[in-house]
Parts: structure tokens; sequence; C-alpha cells
């Protein structure tokens, strides 16, 4: 079947199920405003336009807003902490829930969930659903997933005698090895400049590779270990001897490009930017063609993990139109809209519904380069404790790890200097803070 006649029936099944949805309740929040402030993104830019469909369907108004990540953060904690409830729906970041919610300043969404027929919730993919909880209560509906996947060139793979793609770190650092004969090509691309969104997003598979954790059982953290030692002192090993240059302080911004116009052999990053691999206006034909995707490698004796992280929409505790602000999110996180975008745009893969991941025509516009198949494996060894954000100052507790991880790569201390010294301030704050009795 060709791909426009599944997408043709893919968009008519979205119709109907939003026809159904929307039918029995003939519109009961007719003139009621929403308020949405989200970050920028993607997926939003492609999802806004179908808002009229959604406000003609129920007779919601919304109005949307779009702010930079970092400034939003900011935005939103004055909005929540003042209580104007000025937003009804808002962003929830897997690293802010747990902070949201024992500030009171998000609305529980069990009940929402429980007492809506027209809801699968059971159809968005779990590790991304089970970020958004916090002991039992459901914070949010997650909107943009992403894991953690090697990305690789199979064409320089082939050159220098590699038969598969790395499946350890290890391996992966047998690759490098190889790669390195290639003039004009880095063999590896990591994020490292300092941040708990930066650099510990990917450190953080190094330290669960090589058998390392954040806090004992006791709360106390122990990122001054042996395992936690050895795993930045091989992240910054493989920086420095197989990154490209200058890459003591890049960021995903910068390694992307980098990718996409042949200058790295392997990178390992957010699953998300297979859409910037597929690009025909950034990526030369040599990567268009020869791109693929491994899942997140492990450490030795299965041991490691890869990230998962999500965009979600939560509904504000202070909201006045809760209830309208509910129609507004499950249908906006919801596998028939996520469905339009993904088969109009043909670029948004990042999806967070288990049935959109196995439809045939999703398969038809994102496989062929492995992609798919590697997001499911990666899923499967990602866990909600990747990162420390259990506390609700994983904030400041992600960026004072970053910066001991950089300053490690660019060579101020030494791995061992930095991360007992970085353990010692943790410390001392969780203490001081009431998170270790």
């Amino acid at each position: 079947m060709k791909l426009t006649k599944l997408l043709a029936i893919a968009l008519i099944a979205c119709m109907l199920l939003t026809m159904t949805a929307f039918a029995s309740d003939a519109k009961p929040y007719a003139g009621t405003t929403i308020h949405v402030v989200l970050n920028t993104h993607k997926y939003y830019e492609a999802a806004d336009q179908f808002i009229p469909e959604f406000e003609e369907a129920t007779g919601i108004k919304v109005v949307m807003e779009h702010v930079e990540r970092v400034s939003l953060a900011t935005k939103q904690e004055m909005e929540l902490g003042s209580h104007t409830g000025a937003y009804d729906v808002m962003l929830i970041d897997g690293s802010k829930v747990v902070r949201y919610d024992q500030a009171g300043w998000v609305e529980p969404l069990n009940d929402y969930i429980a007492n809506d027929p027209n809801f699968d919730y059971a159809d968005y993919i779990d590790a991304y659903a089970d970020l958004l909880k916090v002991g039992d209560n459901i914070d949010g509906i997650p909107c943009v997933g992403e894991t953690t996947v090697l990305f690789y060139r199979k064409d320089l793979f082939e050159q220098v005698g590699i038969e598969k793609a790395p499946e350890t770190w290890a391996e992966v650092e047998a690759a490098c090895e190889k790669l390195s004969a290639i003039e004009g090509v880095a063999p590896l691309g990591l994020r490292a400049r300092a941040g708990e969104g930066l650099n510990v997003y990917v450190w953080a598979s190094f330290l669960w590779a090589f058998g390392g954790r954040y806090i004992d059982e006791n709360g106390y953290p122990v990122l001054d270990s042996e395992e936690a030692i050895a795993a930045t002192q091989k992240f910054a090993e493989l920086i420095n001897k197989y990154g490209p240059i200058g890459g003591g302080d890049m960021t995903h911004a910068d390694l992307v490009p980098q990718f996409q116009q042949g200058k790295l052999a392997m990178y390992y990053d957010a699953s998300v930017w297979n859409t910037n691999f597929k690009d025909v206006n950034s990526a030369i034909p040599e990567v268009l063609e020869n791109w693929a995707a491994a899942p997140a490698p492990m450490g030795e004796e299965g041991k490691g993990a890869a990230a998962v992280a999500a965009h979600s929409l939560m509904i504000s505790k202070d909201s006045k139109n809760k209830e309208a602000a509910w129609e507004f999110i499950k249908w906006y996180s919801g596998a028939e809209l996520q469905t339009k975008v993904a088969l109009q745009t043909e670029t948004f893969g990042a999806i967070v519904h288990k049935s959109i991941m196995a439809d045939e025509a999703f398969e038809k516009v994102f496989g062929g380069h492995g992609w798919i198949e590697a997001c499911e494996e990666s899923l499967t060894h990602s866990r909600p404790d990747y990162r420390y954000t259990d506390n609700p100052d994983w904030a400041y507790i992600g960026d004072t790890i970053g910066k001991a991880v950089q300053d490690t790569i660019i060579g101020v201390g030494t791995a061992e200097s930095n991360m007992k010294e970085m353990n010692k301030v943790l410390k001392e704050f969780l203490e001081e803070n009431g998170y270790i009795k």
C-alpha cells in the first residue's frame, strides 16, 4: 500500500475518532478560554496549526504561548509560586515533577484519567508516563518523548572493517580506535558542557554502565565511589581522545551539525535528532544515505541505562478551568494528533504512544535506519532515576555534577579529585537542606 493511501486512511480515522470523542458532550465548555504556556519545540510548531479544529469541536478558546525553555522555567516558577492562576496548562519537565508536586503547584490527574472513558492512558509509552508519577500522583501527561541512541555512519564502519554497531562502551572505544584512521572525521561526539541537561544527560549513561549511582540507601551521595570516578574518567578520555577539536565545551547544538556535515562517525545523544539526519536541506548526501541508529551501549555484565526524558503537560493547581484544560491536554498529547503531525510533517518522530510506534504508516516514514528498533530497545534499558530527579533541588545538584565532569574533561583537576570534592559539596547541601536526616 502506498504511503499516500496510508496517510489518507490514518487521517480519516483520526477525524472520526476526534468527532466521536467530542460528539456526545455537545460542547459543554463552549465559551471557556484556557491559557497555555509551553516551551518552544518542533512538535508544537506543527501541532498548533490544528488548534482551530479543537476549538471548533469543543467550543474552548485556546490562548497559546511558547517561551524558550530556560526562560520558561523561571516564568513558570514565578507564576506558580504566586498562585496567579494565569495559566491553565503548563509544561512539566520530568526533571521538575517532584519539585512541582511537593510545592503543591500541580493538579494530580488520577481522577481525570479514571473518569474519562475516551482516554487511553495505557497507550502512552510506560517509560515516559512513569516520569510523571510521584507516589500515587499522576502529575502530567507526556507529549514529546526521547531516549538515547547511538547514531553512526554505516559507510565509515565498512571502510575500517567494523561489522556491527557497538553494544557496549568498550566496543564503542574499540570502534573509535579504528575510526580514528579516517582523516577529517572525529570518531565520537559526546556532550561536554556543564549542565544537568547537557553533559549530565549523556554522562549518566556512563555512571550506570560502570555500576555507579547517585545516592546510597540512606540518601548520602556516592559520586566519589570508584565506579563514579572511573565512569567520569572514561567519559573525559573518549571526548579528549576521539572527539572533535574543541569538544570539551560542546553541546548537542554543536554536535548535531557536525554529524550532519559528515564530521562525526558516531554520536551518542537524544533519539529526536533522527529528524536532523534525514533533513535534505542540512545533511550531506553521505549522511542521508548512511546514517543508522543503534540502542544505547551498555556496560559489562548488563549494567547500564539509557536516558529517558519527556516534555509533558500539567494542569496548574490554581487553574479556574481544570475540566477544559484536561480536554486540551488529552487532545494535544493524544495519538490522533500525534499521528497527524508525524505523518504530515514526515519529520517529527518523538511520539509517546505505543500504537503509533507499531503503526505501518509510521514505519514507512521513520523506519529504514534502525531508528525505531533502537528507540524501543533503549527504552527497555531506561530508568526513571537515570538522573536524580527525585530530589526537588535536582537542577542545582545536576549542575554541580556537570561542572565536576567538565572540569575533568578540560583538565582542571582529575576525575578523582573533582568527584570527591563535588560529592563533599553535595553531602553538605543535602544535610543543610534536610534531605539527609
